[in-house]
């Protein structure tokens, strides 16, 4: 599909975890779809932000940047409401930051197991319950919500217990938004990547030992880049996508279609 420099033209996006990886593949994508305001959430601000935000400038369309742990629930619901404030209407929100805490199950605390649960489904529960209650019903003009999941909700993964288990409720999560809030024009979905090498990628999946039986299940014989996960994301944020709405999609390589 062909996306115009103004597939997003007048539109306010909010993307998590922005400031690297996915997020900030996204950010870029979003920018060169002609998005009239970025509101980027992370934890601390990086080079790529600034850099953006100047390309930004030349292109007529602003940047924000809020720093949030979004671990803090109250942190979490006051930057919402802020970013309403600021902009005056969202019309998409990416979830796409999230954390992994390994451990085997026989070792996993349960602090580790909470925070887990707190920073990747009731964040992404919070950002988008305030957004669509404030901004997407009252304006009336729809919405899109994206959650960036993973293809460990499908099934398990030694030591990564507490992130299946995360991954695959906000997948349920998302289901669940999509049937009350589509009467109100609001398609929410959810992506799922396989191994994707941005830096919380390497630090667990780096040792080929690790990553190699991974790889040689996936047909087309390599990983996705954060580019292309940042495509499908715009699809799923764009009008073009008017039908699509509670659908779990693996941008994979064909990894779960052998599983």
């Amino acid at each position: 599909m062909d996306f115009r420099s103004d597939a997003l033209q007048g539109k306010v996006a909010v993307i998590t975890g922005a400031s690297r990886g996915i997020g900030a593949a996204i950010a870029e994508c979003f920018l060169e779809a002609g998005v009239q305001g970025l509101a980027l959430i992370s934890r601390t601000p990086s080079e790529f932000v600034t850099q953006l935000r100047k390309r930004a400038e030349s292109r007529g369309t602003k940047v924000g940047f809020y720093s949030l742990n979004l671990a803090d629930t109250e942190a979490v619901e006051r930057t919402a409401r802020q970013i309403v404030q600021d902009w005056e209407h969202v019309d998409i929100l990416v979830n796409n930051a999230g954390i992994a805490l390994l451990n085997p199950l026989t070792e996993l605390s349960t602090v580790d197991w909470d925070l887990t649960m707190t920073v990747n489904v009731r964040a992404p529960f919070l950002l988008s319950r305030i957004f669509v209650r404030e901004s997407m019903i009252p304006r009336g003009a729809g919405g899109k919500i994206i959650h960036i999941s993973s293809v460990a909700a499908f099934g398990g993964v030694p030591e990564h217990a507490a992130y299946c288990a995360s991954k695959a409720a906000l997948n349920s999560l998302t289901k669940t938004m999509a049937v009350e809030w589509g009467p109100y024009g609001i398609q929410c979905n959810v992506v799922c990547p396989s191994i994707i090498m941005t830096d919380m990628g390497r630090q667990v999946w780096e040792d080929p030992e690790k990553h190699g039986p991974v790889l040689a299940r996936v047909p087309i014989g390599r990983f996705a880049n954060p580019p292309e996960i940042a495509r499908v994301v715009l699809f799923l944020a764009s009008p073009e996508n008017c039908v699509v709405n509670g659908q779990c999609i693996a941008p994979d390589g064909g990894y779960t279609a052998g599983l």
